[in-house]
């Protein structure tokens, strides 16, 4: 079963070690959970500063557990990491599109295509703008400390988003430079049609 066919319901940090560099991952078939990953990251970020400048963070934790329960169920996580080839960019919006309303929240069809285009160009600068490619990574696990400490009161999730540490930590760093490179080119490729301009976060 691939991720974009998955129905949608209505605690530290690992030290990272990139002195292991082992050929044995093909870069160019776990790009989407990067991809996926820094994509749910912005969405809540979006979420969050929204929430707040509307007054409403009597219902942040409800909506934030509800959204980053969901993107990262279990089932969700195991499939994620399975060797596959990237979403398209439609499959994609719609995976996200689903995620986003899976709390309390609604958003219209406009404030929807708002919220997709401030994730994907916001994403796109900062692969765009690693350094070098280890680099995704470290953005990769600042976008799940960042989720992480949105749920900190639920232990449940809490475990859900240690497991994503663990498979990222067995994942990327048994993979050599060649690959991490090949890894951000898909990534970077991805988007190389997406040029729509934006602003910081507006009304959604």
């Amino acid at each position: 079963m691939s991720i974009a066919h998955i129905k949608v319901r209505s605690q530290n940090s690992f030290h990272l070690d990139i002195t292991r560099e082992i050929a044995s991952l093909e870069g160019h078939l776990f790009a989407l959970p990067i991809l996926f990953i820094n994509l749910g990251g912005e969405m809540m970020y979006v979420i969050e500063h929204r929430l707040r400048a509307q007054g409403l963070e009597d219902r942040m934790d409800k909506v934030m557990q509800d959204v980053i329960g969901t993107i990262f169920r279990p089932r969700i996580i195991d499939e994620l990491f399975k060797p596959q080839h990237l979403l398209s960019e439609s499959s994609m919006r719609s995976l996200f599109q689903k995620l986003a309303h899976a709390s309390i929240m609604s958003l219209n069809q406009e404030s929807m295509d708002k919220l997709l285009d401030l994730m994907t160009m916001t994403v796109k600068y900062q692969v765009f703008n690693c350094r070098y490619p280890l680099e995704m990574i470290y953005c990769t696990l600042n976008h799940l400390d960042y989720m992480r400490d949105l749920v900190k009161h639920s232990e449940t999730i809490s475990n859900s988003l240690r497991k994503v540490y663990n498979h990222i930590e067995r994942t990327y760093c048994r993979m050599d430079q060649q690959n991490l490179v090949l890894l951000r080119n898909i990534i970077l490729r991805f988007f190389q049609d997406r040029k729509t301009r934006v602003s910081k976060p507006g009304r959604i």
